[in-house]
């Protein structure tokens, strides 16, 4: 690759991570110390970044210097984010801002299109369940982070933020034209083992769990109403869901539109490891309408199938709960 090509290879990825371009000129200029005028030459490419500048830029937008030298070979990059363990939630706040760009750029297309495989809830069913969303980030934060906050469930003092910008992301995803969902049948009953396991070892006390349990009920009302009318009543979009008829190992999922596109490994959250190559979202739907072959549609048709799966979700929650 030449060196014009990797200039050329390296712009597009910053407008990639910010695509507002006063924006992009703005923290630029804050990062590099210099005039947001010199900023705007080196986006237009009338002055070159030098070797030092992109690597600062690299380090602080998170872009694979690697991957854009290689980027003509057949090999697809992942993004792969781990957790830390030290100020992770504002770790998480950083790239949450990265991840919202992306998905607000696809949701301003009109063909915007968002499909899921999960084997546990995505965020786009609970993000409006404060208790369940609450109980998913402690048992993320019991089982990666190991502080004092994460120790009880009582504990979740700082949670306010973390529920105000899941919030963001769900009325945000529920904007996109037309939504698919594809669940494992033990979706929900595998929250429930977990609020389970906690309460055997005493880090949940009794009230909390009948706040989830409570919200829990709620949420599967809520679904059925949604996969009956086959839309979110907020939104009036599109919304397909299916049940597998096999057990799913993993979760993954792709937001599209012609334009671009975002595909996951797990749901379009900051952890996730992530990857925009065109191919990548190719096989994506591949996989995504071969679930489809393998699963029952429980949205506006499937009514029998529909009323017995949230009946029998509804009975094994009871059970497990008492």
């Amino acid at each position: 690759m030449d060196r014009n090509q990797f200039r050329h290879n390296f712009l597009h990825a910053l407008k990639e991570k910010i695509p507002r371009k006063s924006e992009l000129a703005f923290r630029i200029a804050e990062i590099l110390c210099i005039e947001r005028e010199s900023a705007y030459r080196r986006l237009r490419d009338d002055v070159y970044f030098s070797i030092d500048e992109m690597a600062l830029l690299a380090l602080e937008f998170n872009i694979s210097l690697d991957r854009i030298l290689h980027n003509q070979n057949s090999t697809k990059y992942w993004r792969m984010n781990m957790p830390k363990f030290a100020e992770t939630l504002e770790y998480e706040y950083e790239l949450g801002e990265e991840v919202r760009n992306k998905v607000e750029s696809i949701c301003e297309q009109p063909d915007s299109c968002y499909e899921v495989v999960f084997t546990s809830l995505p965020a786009i069913i609970y993000y409006a369940y404060h208790e369940i969303s609450k109980f998913f980030l402690f048992r993320w934060g019991y089982n990666f982070i190991r502080s004092e906050m994460y120790q009880y469930y009582a504990n979740m003092e700082n949670f306010a933020r973390f529920f105000e910008q899941l919030q963001w992301y769900g009325r945000l995803v529920r904007r996109i034209g037309h939504i698919c969902l594809i669940c494992d049948e033990a979706s929900f009953t595998k929250l429930v083992n977990d609020v389970c396991y906690f309460r055997d070892i005493e880090l949940i006390r009794r009230n909390d769990i009948q706040k989830i349990k409570d919200e829990l009920y709620q949420l599967l009302d809520d679904f059925e109403s949604h996969a009956k009318n086959g839309k979110f009543e907020d939104t009036e979009n599109k919304f397909e869901f299916y049940i597998s008829m096999q057990s799913i190992d993993n979760g993954y999922s792709c937001l599209w539109s012609t334009e671009e596109s975002l595909c996951c490994i797990g749901e379009m959250l900051v952890h996730s490891d992530k990857c925009n190559e065109r191919e990548v979202w190719m096989v994506m739907r591949r996989w995504v309408d071969s679930m489809k072959r393998i699963s029952t549609q429980i949205s506006i048709v499937g009514e029998k199938d529909r009323i017995l799966f949230f009946s029998i979700v509804s009975v094994k929650s009871w059970n497990y709960y008492r």
